[in-house]
């Protein structure tokens, strides 16, 4: 009877090593996207529709009262992620707190412009209230008013960010010659809904105008980071720049970068916890002025 031989197909090594790190990344990867809510990413219940269907006027009690002077200035940050400490990143907001008792004049109110949390968790937005919000309320006396950004929606995040932080992303103040705009662009646009609204209050404010977002517009042309749909984006420039705006302030790049868009500027702020970077924004209300100076703790 004649012996069939059979070969066996051989792998080399090296291809199984692949295949085998490829098959792990994957996994790796398919368990760490989990995290952030995957399960959530085509659909979420929280349309920026129904979380800023129309513009909140933040009451007289709730808003900044600036000083006889009409000088002062404003902390800004943004990208804290609460819940994304590891060792590259770790957390140094003692620092930051001993930067801000340190300076000669105390600044009236703190920005923080979104991406609290890292996973959007509920313990991770309530520890941003804790640890930040009301740790530099106590220990300076400085309010914080917030926006929500892209990872504070993650795992269904809103429901927690609007029972600690705020019921709205969208909202408004006004001091003696400014009007303060906070939007919501975390999902990368402002909606119909959002957009309507803003339109029609910036037809009946003469006043002088600063905006403060998650999403850039442009920061110098990086186009992944920034709002995606050309048209609403080309659309809003044209809006704010009709309407007497004279700063657009963001965050989401880490990384701080100003655009000239002629009639203002964008002021892309870096990464609180990433760079450990803030800003400080002063303002004379007498002539109307302002200026940006990008800080480190």
């Amino acid at each position: 009877m004649k012996k069939i031989k059979i070969r066996l197909l051989k792998v080399p090594l090296t291809a199984s090593i692949f295949l085998t790190l490829s098959f792990l990344t994957l996994v790796f990867s398919a368990c760490k996207l989990n995290n952030y809510g995957i399960d959530e990413f085509l659909y979420r219940e929280n349309h920026i529709d129904k979380r800023a269907s129309s513009l909140l006027e933040i009451s007289e009690d709730e808003k900044p009262q600036i000083p006889e002077s009409k000088k002062y200035s404003v902390i800004i940050v943004t990208d804290l992620h609460f819940g994304a400490e590891n060792i590259s990143m770790e957390r140094r907001d003692d620092a930051f707190f001993e930067t801000i008792h340190a300076l000669k004049e105390k600044p009236l109110f703190c920005i923080s412009l979104g991406d609290i949390a890292e996973h959007g968790y509920d313990s991770e937005i309530k520890r941003y209230r804790d640890e930040f919000i009301q740790r530099l309320e106590s220990s300076e006396g400085i309010k914080t008013y917030t926006t929500v950004g892209n990872h504070d929606l993650y795992n269904s995040g809103w429901y927690p960010y609007s029972k600690y932080i705020y019921e709205t992303s969208f909202y408004h103040f006004s001091t003696e010659n400014f009007s303060w705009y906070f939007l919501d662009n975390a999902s990368g646009t402002l909606g119909n809904h959002q957009y309507m609204a803003l339109s029609n209050s910036l037809e009946k404010d003469k006043q002088k105008k600063l905006f403060f977002a998650h999403v850039p517009m442009y920061s110098g042309g990086k186009f992944y980071f920034t709002m995606q749909n050309s048209a609403e984006r080309n659309k809003l420039i044209s809006l704010l720049a009709n309407n007497n705006t004279k700063g657009f302030f963001c965050g989401h790049t880490h990384s701080e970068c100003v655009s000239d868009l002629k009639a203002f500027k964008e002021y892309t702020i870096g990464g609180f916890l990433e760079k450990k970077e803030w800003a400080l924004l002063t303002l004379d209300e007498n002539d109307e002025s302002y200026s940006l100076e990008f800080k480190k703790y």
